[in-house]
């Protein structure tokens, strides 16, 4: 064909066909191939270590600010909320009365449940277990509900 040669019709319907046949035969191959290989994300975990359960005092609160939760201790036991705002995910500072949040003015009372404001939903309070090592781990996927406190 470089040389001028012209190709008749049949050839070039051959040729045609014959490179479809293979490019749609690699093609779908690619497919099923992509299929069968799982698309995998990469999330942090939702559990995590908090600490001994002697390392929290009595009547006092411990904020986690890397993961935003805040701890607290009391004679019925452990638990934790969480402390993104339920109206548009600023974090909430503690205050003599509860929670409040900076951005909007919703507030909630010291058990995460709405005082006022805009937010529509209480904080949330999550799960809190005893790994086999003695850790106190929580599990920010589990909620559970208010006033569910972790025995010691």
């Amino acid at each position: 064909m470089d040389d001028g040669e012209k190709i008749d019709r049949r050839s070039f319907i051959e040729k045609a066909g014959f490179y479809s046949f293979w490019l749609t035969l690699a093609a779908s191959v690619a497919g099923v191939v992509k299929f069968l290989m799982p698309d995998v994300f990469d999330e942090p975990s939702t559990s995590f270590r908090l600490g001994k359960p002697e390392e929290f005092t009595k009547d006092g609160g411990t904020k986690l600010e890397d993961k935003n939760l805040m701890i607290f201790k009391d004679t019925e036991g452990l638990y934790v909320i969480s402390a993104i705002c339920t109206h548009l995910g600023c974090i909430v500072g503690e205050t003599p009365a509860g929670f409040a949040c900076p951005c909007h003015g919703s507030r909630f009372d010291k058990q995460g449940i709405v005082a006022g404001g805009p937010a529509p939903r209480n904080l949330p309070w999550f799960k809190i277990y005893l790994s086999p090592e003695g850790y106190l781990m929580v599990d920010t996927a589990a909620t559970v509900t208010i006033g569910e406190k972790f025995k010691i």
